[in-house]
């Protein structure tokens, strides 16, 4: 990425009173050279999409121009200093270095008592946030400290406090980086295979994993983290295996935790049990339980978290509302969703990760196609495989190639359906992903993609629609928007059929 687009997210990035603040900060802190680098902060705040040229044509014949590179580098850095000061008591981590930082400088001047009592300040706060590797690092201070006045009592309290503390923190730490590898490898799984896989070996490997030690419900856990971890695991494998009732009890264990957990408001476990909320909304729609979503959701709008989190939680939930939607055919209730969710949609753009950005938008998409409005199903479609990375999950990338055929088909670009038909079998070939249900969407579009005649249209819908059910029946996601689709063209048909014979007979 070049420099001037990382100055550009940057400045977009930041709040208005963060911008103002900037100013304020650059009257103190840049004495004489405020006009050019405010200038240049203006030129770029201005801008909704990054166009260089425009910038400097905005700062024409200014001397910043002449070091235009290391003058957006100067600013990047200043901007960060600027935002270091604002944010400096808002976060924990923040506060928690600097502890460490003010402990350094005090501990080169000699005042070691000065620096111990920082350093007892900063263990109180990464113990509260359970952050094991600033402890041991904190410590590791600690000793240093001892070492530079060294005596008999000191040595001491090393031998017996000190460095016991060190080993048993090094031992959490090592069993903190199993469970995390634990929870890598089975994200790793979820991202490729994605929801209710067919495929042995996955489902092998999956059951494996739910057997190692670290994740038995009888394991006592070090740190909440590490609690949360494991269960996070236990979801990800529960959902790829489409063991739906297992992952709503794991769900309930955490979130009974954390209503219980007198640490609750702690921004950590707030925003986690905001992530179990939106969680137990996907969970709620795959066991048939749309009673509960209302609820979930007005629970999740109201946790108090910081900006970023809180945009985070309302793509998730927002995206399962809109599957909720399409599922249980409460298509008006989607359409009026999406106008709130486009209001939203830039600031959600900023924070949420791209596989939650990928599924609002498919999900928006799916209830345009749903409403018959093909047009702006397209759009979203377009959105999506023109800034898709193809590394997201390849059954959500599948589901959207599917879902693009189908839209295609309704708006009679049949000119495109060759292709597009033959780029999606290539995708479920190379990602070994033939299951029965792509299969059908595949051989009976390239079917109909070229019939033209009415009655052998309607004799393949008739057979697709049936296929599709025998296939669904034991399927807990039926995908039945597709079926509910088919339903409605033969209704389309049959009334078209109707109209027609009372005409000739009148």
């Amino acid at each position: 990425m070049k420099e001037s687009n990382k100055l550009f997210e940057l400045i977009k990035s930041m709040s208005a009173t963060e911008k103002a603040y900037f100013k304020k900060y650059t009257s103190m802190h840049v004495l004489g050279k405020e006009n050019n680098y405010v200038r240049l902060f203006d030129a770029f705040a201005a801008q909704e999409e990054f166009d260089e040229i425009k910038i400097k044509k905005a700062l024409k014949n200014r001397p910043v121009l002449k070091y235009f590179a290391s003058s957006q580098d100067y600013l990047y850095k200043l901007i960060m200093k600027c935002l270091r000061a604002y944010h400096n008591d808002e976060y924990d981590e923040t506060r928690l270095l600097e502890l460490q930082i003010n402990s350094i400088l005090l501990q080169y001047r000699g005042l070691l008592e000065h620096s111990n009592k920082m350093l007892d300040s900063a263990k109180d706060l990464s113990r509260k946030n359970e952050d094991l590797i600033s402890e041991l690092k904190i410590y590791d201070l600690e000793r240093i400290n001892y070492f530079k006045k060294p005596d008999r009592k000191k040595s001491e309290v090393m031998e017996k406090k000190l460095f016991p503390a060190m080993v048993e923190l090094t031992g959490k730490i090592n069993e903190k980086n199993e469970i995390v590898g634990l929870y890598t490898q089975s994200y790793h799984l979820y991202l490729k295979y994605g929801e209710n896989t067919s495929d042995k070996e996955v489902i092998q490997l999956v059951r494996k994993i739910l057997d190692n030690p670290l994740l038995l419900k009888t394991r006592k856990y070090n740190t909440l983290s590490d609690f949360y971890y494991a269960l996070s695991i236990k979801n990800y494998l529960y959902f790829i295996l489409g063991d739906y009732p297992s992952q709503l009890e794991n769900n309930s264990i955490m979130l009974n935790y954390l209503e219980k957990d007198p640490s609750f408001q702690t921004e950590l476990t707030t925003y986690n049990y905001g992530r179990m909320l939106c969680n137990r909304m996907g969970i709620c729609i795959r066991l048939g339980m749309p009673e509960e979503l209302k609820g979930l959701f007005k629970k999740i709008s109201l946790l108090k978290v910081k900006v970023v989190q809180h945009c985070i939680l309302l793509a998730d939930a927002y995206e399962k509302l809109l599957v909720a939607y399409i599922e249980f055919d409460m298509i008006e209730k989607g359409l009026a969703l999406i106008p709130e969710i486009v209001k939203n949609i830039k600031q959600i753009e900023r924070t949420a990760s791209e596989e939650n950005m990928f599924i609002l938008q498919a999900n928006i998409a799916t209830v345009y196609f749903v409403a018959g409005e093909y047009s702006n199903s397209l759009k979203w479609i377009n959105k999506i495989l023109n800034n898709i990375n193809k590394n997201i999950r390849q059954d959500l990338y599948k589901d959207v190639k599917m879902l693009n055929i189908l839209v295609h088909y309704e708006l009679k670009n049949f000119e495109f359906m060759d292709s597009l038909i033959i780029s999606l079998h290539r995708l479920l070939i190379r990602e070994n992903s033939l299951d029965k249900f792509s299969k059908a969407i595949f051989n009976h579009m390239k079917k109909l993609a070229f019939i033209m005649d009415k009655k052998e249209i309607k004799d393949q819908l008739l057979v697709f629609s049936n296929e599709l059910k025998v296939i669904t029946k034991n399927e807990i996601d039926k995908k039945t928007y597709v079926i509910r689709w088919i339903e409605k063209k033969l209704d389309s048909q049959m009334s078209d059929e109707k109209t027609a014979r009372v005409t000739n007979v009148l």
